[in-house]
């Protein structure tokens, strides 16, 4: 009897990690009082107050780059794993360089968290007249003013407090399939969750290809030069698709292969004549639509390539890996 795909198979080549990443959100809501409103239910049913902010708006740029940096780090590594909610599937081939690169953004991460706490009384001087500017435009009555930022005041968190605000960490793990294969259904239910988040993990790399190759057609259907800043982030998609297509998607493998022969013929000739670009714009309109086929013979060689590579012992830590 042929054997289904299940979770042990998917989770052979790859496994999942979701990225947490804490900032102190630097914010305390406006109280009606603060404005010199009455707090009453018809100001909650017809006011937005919004928030009192309460460092510079700039002050937390470096933190927050380096934390997208390490989102960009897993999204380059990854695919998205539709089934668990922000986390990423990882293949194993290239776990290492994630995690490595992942280590090096949460030092760079800690050592500005520290900064900015060993800066903090300094950050937040700079705002304080600010926010007393502003109370007092919007009240233009001084004591309702003064109380207002003297509770504004008090929201302040101490350094340490905000220190354990700010981190990035990960968890690193794998979905494990029934325990009992005498349960027909839920082996069949399993199945099919497996073969759809394949599909969707297919048609994720195969858009992503989609999307350069619209790139490059529309740089050709206009004439000319193919500029090198295009030719560059083209290779770097191609790369990237060849990197993940880890289901053996043979339309996409084959694609890919034509799509760099294009763009290497570009570069070569430097310039796309008249007399050539037909050529070219038919050869890259029947990519597209070999790749606009459905993926389900994709899902079928992905369940025949999973289904042969035996099982593995699964590792799962319940923190990030270090």
């Amino acid at each position: 009897m042929e054997r289904k795909i299940g979770w042990n198979d998917l989770f052979l080549a790859g496994s999942v990690v979701d990225l947490d990443v804490g900032m102190w959100s630097a914010r305390t809501k406006i109280k009606a009082a603060d404005l010199g409103i009455d707090d009453s239910p018809e100001v909650h049913k017809a006011l937005s107050l919004g928030c009192h902010r309460l460092v510079p708006k700039d002050a937390f740029d470096k933190v927050r780059e380096i934390a997208w940096a390490a989102k960009r780090a897993i999204e380059s590594h990854s695919l998205n794993f539709p089934f668990i909610r922000g986390a990423r599937y990882v293949p194993d081939a290239k776990m290492g360089s994630l995690i490595d690169r992942l280590k090096k953004q949460r030092e760079a991460f800690d050592a500005e968290s520290d900064r900015i706490c060993a800066d903090y009384q300094s950050i937040t001087a700079e705002m304080l007249p600010v926010i007393r500017k502003a109370l007092l435009d919007a009240t233009g009555d001084e004591e309702i003013a003064k109380a207002a930022y003297d509770r504004v005041l008090s929201e302040y968190p101490s350094a340490d407090e905000i220190r354990s605000k700010f981190y990035i960490r990960w968890n690193v793990y794998a979905v494990s399939g029934a325990k009992s294969g005498a349960i027909a259904d839920t082996m069949a239910q399993e199945t099919e969750s497996v073969k759809s988040i394949v599909r969707s993990m297919i048609e994720q790399l195969r858009e992503e290809f989609s999307e350069r190759l619209g790139a490059v057609t529309a740089a050709i259907a206009k004439g000319g030069k193919l500029n090198s800043m295009t030719i560059e982030s083209t290779r770097e998609v191609l790369d990237r698709v060849e990197s993940m297509n880890l289901f053996g998607d043979s339309v996409l493998a084959d694609q890919v292969w034509k799509l760099r022969g294009i763009i290497d013929t570009a570069e070569r000739n430097g310039k796309i004549y008249a007399s050539k670009k037909s050529g070219f714009l038919n050869d890259l309109t029947s990519i597209q639509r070999e790749v606009e086929k459905s993926a389900e013979d994709a899902v079928a060689e992905a369940e025949a390539n999973l289904t042969g590579l035996g099982r593995r012992k699964f590792n799962i830590p319940t923190e990030g890996v270090m």
